[in-house]
């Protein structure tokens, strides 16, 4: 939508536009992003926990020890 409205804005200026209209957004308007949000990062993190428990996290998990050790 910003896009459209102002097709001459550069990558910063539309991120500027969307900082404004987040602003003036409403609160109850703003709950429903909230809670998607949340909702998202509870879903990540269930997901990152059974991830690293298989065995094809093995190697990263290694590498990332490895990588903690060496600095």
């Amino acid at each position: 939508r910003v896009r459209k409205e102002s097709p001459e804005a550069s990558f910063v200026n539309v991120g500027d536009l969307l900082g404004i209209m987040w602003t003036n957004l409403a609160k109850t308007e703003k709950a429903v992003y909230v809670k998607m949000a949340r909702n998202d990062a509870e879903r990540y993190e269930k997901k990152l926990c059974c991830d690293r428990t298989t065995a094809a996290y093995k190697p990263t998990r290694q590498s990332r020890i490895s990588y903690h050790i060496i600095r």
